[in-house]
C-alpha cells in the first residue's frame, strides 16, 4: 500500500498533467480559430482585389499609385519615326532579276509566268489586280506624274496655266509646270489614294524628268527635286 505522502504526490502529478492538457488543448483550438480567421480574411482580400469584367478576372486599377508619364516632343517624334520606318519596311521592294510584264493598254493578259505586273492605274479594274494577287503576283500601277493627259478622268481638274508644250512622240500630252506643282498636287495625291484603294503594291510615276525636256517652262533640277519631295510628303 502507498503511504500518505506517495498518494499526495501522485495526486499532484495527475492534477498538473490535467491542467497542462487543458491548456494545450485550448491553445490548439485558439490557433485553429486564428488560422481559419486568417484564411477567411485572405479570401476576402483576394475577392476585394479581383474583379470580374465580362467574365474575365482582372486586377483593379490602382488609382492611388498611378504611374503617369508624359512623352516629350522628341520622344513623340522618335516614336513616329519608328512607326514610319516599320511601315516602309513592309513596302514591296523588287529584287534584281525579278521577272515582269509591262502592259498599259488593252485587256490584261494575266497568264504570264512572271513575278510582277506593271499596269495602268486608272484603266485596270480592281478585279484584275485581285486576280493577279491571287496568283501570288505583285502589281505596280502606272500613272503620269509630270504630264497632262486629256483622256484621263481627272483631266478637267488641271489649271490651264500649268500645262506647257506637248510631249515629243505623244502629241496629245503636255508637260506640267512642276515649279508650281501646288496647282496639281491634290490631283496626284488622289491618284495615289486610288492606288491604295485598288491595293497596288507600288506605283510607277512616269515623266518625272521635265527639267531635261523642252517643256515651255524654265525648269531646273531643283524644281524637279522639290516637286518629288513635296509629293512624297
Amino acid at each position: 500500500m502507498y503511504n500518505k505522502k506517495a498518494l499526495i504526490f501522485i495526486g499532484v502529478i495527475i492534477i498538473v498533467t490535467g491542467v497542462v492538457f487543458v491548456l494545450y488543448a485550448t491553445k490548439k483550438q485558439d490557433n485553429a480559430h486564428v488560422s481559419q480567421h486568417t484564411m477567411h480574411n485572405g479570401e476576402d482580400v483576394q475577392k476585394n482585389t479581383v474583379q470580374k469584367e465580362g467574365g474575365k478576372q482582372t486586377q483593379p486599377k490602382d488609382t492611388k499609385n498611378k504611374n503617369t508619364s508624359v512623352m516629350t516632343d522628341e520622344e513623340k517624334e522618335g516614336m513616329e519615326e519608328k512607326n514610319e520606318h516599320e511601315k516602309t519596311e513592309q513596302w514591296y521592294k523588287p529584287k534584281p532579276m525579278t521577272s515582269w510584264h509591262w502592259q498599259l493598254q488593252g485587256t490584261i493578259n494575266t497568264a504570264y509566268d512572271v513575278e510582277m505586273y506593271d499596269i495602268d492605274l486608272e484603266e485596270t479594274s480592281p478585279d484584275v489586280i485581285d486576280q493577279l494577287h491571287a496568283q501570288d503576283k505583285k502589281v505596280i500601277c502606272y500613272f503620269s506624274a509630270g504630264t497632262y493627259e486629256p483622256f484621263r478622268s481627272d483631266a478637267g481638274l488641271f489649271v490651264p496655266k500649268t500645262r506647257g508644250k506637248t510631249v515629243e512622240g505623244w502629241e496629245e500630252e503636255q508637260w506640267l509646270d512642276i515649279a508650281h506643282f501646288d496647282g496639281f498636287t491634290s490631283i496626284m495625291t488622289d491618284r495615289l489614294d486610288t492606288a491604295v484603294d485598288k491595293k497596288c503594291d507600288g506605283v510607277e510615276p512616269d515623266n518625272v524628268q521635265a527639267y531635261l525636256e523642252d517643256t515651255g517652262f524654265a525648269l531646273t533640277y531643283n524644281d524637279q527635286r522639290e516637286s518629288g519631295v513635296r509629293r512624297r510628303v
